[in-house]
């Protein structure tokens, strides 16, 4: 069995592209939930910690949503947290 060659590194233009691409989709998708459910992303932990908001699949999405959007953005807590 031959090693198959690695492909190069994506330049970091592409990379930016990318991470930008993935900012919007996400800030665009939790748009849609705060409309939804009339609460604003930024509430959310309080709002699930509080009972005011059910763990609904809809609620873990713009959850996750949140999360990947604090992490790619370098902000906030980690992930794990």
């Amino acid at each position: 069995m031959s090693a198959q060659p690695q492909s190069p590194e994506p330049r970091p233009e592409v990379l930016d592209a990318n991470r930008l691409r993935v900012v919007l989709d996400l800030a665009e998708r939790l748009r849609a939930y705060e409309t939804k459910f009339g609460v604003a992303t930024s509430d959310l932990d309080a709002e699930l910690a509080s009972g005011r908001l059910a763990e609904t699949g809809d609620v873990v999405d713009w959850l996750i949503g949140y999360r990947t959007l604090t992490a790619v953005l370098g902000c906030g807590p980690a992930p794990a947290e």
